[in-house]
């Protein structure tokens, strides 16, 4: 079963994915989308009715996601054509003023959500498939009352770097 994964695909850039893959990979037998707002993902999938769509209600700054998407991939066994990654959020404020739970939360779902998506995906793709992180150009400029922001997306600049190197050199094995 040849599948995309699209994480964040309740609003934004994620929805904009979503509709793009849909358009542009008729032949996929399903998408899986990921997202915290089970609603916004259920009206994309009834908009969309025409294609199998896979409605994953994950919160990509909880550990038991990973679990639970790992439990499906397991089950299902597909082959990931397509992977998203693109969940992700911003909270503006001066660092030393900003509130704990949100440098958490940023932290959490920025590096540990993205990172844990290529961890649980990447055994399910093959040669063909391609993976988008999305990322940002606070990854390149560090940007004032953005600090915790603008240094996550540092961490994905470079893991995606890394593991770009990674499966190049696992292809030619």
């Amino acid at each position: 079963m040849n599948i995309a994964i699209i994480t964040g695909a309740s609003a934004g850039l994620g929805k904009v994915f979503f509709e793009k893959v849909t358009e542009r990979y008729p032949a996929l037998d399903e998408i899986w989308i990921i997202a915290r707002r089970e609603d916004r993902l259920k009206e994309l999938a009834i908009k969309y009715s025409d294609r199998k769509i896979r409605v994953l209600p994950l919160d990509l700054a909880l550990s038991q996601s990973f679990e639970m998407l790992d439990q499906v991939l397991n089950e299902q066994n597909p082959n990931i054509k397509v992977l998203i990654n693109n969940a992700g959020f911003d909270r503006a404020g001066l660092f030393h003023k900003m509130k704990y739970t949100d440098i958490y939360s940023l932290i959490n779902v920025n590096v540990m959500g993205m990172t844990m998506i290529n961890r649980c995906c990447l055994p399910y793709m093959s040669k063909g498939s391609y993976e988008i992180i999305v990322g940002s150009a606070a990854a390149f400029v560090p940007l004032p009352w953005r600090a915790v922001y603008s240094a996550t997306k540092v961490y994905g600049k470079f893991l995606a770097r890394a593991l770009r190197q990674e499966e190049k050199k696992m292809a030619l094995m």
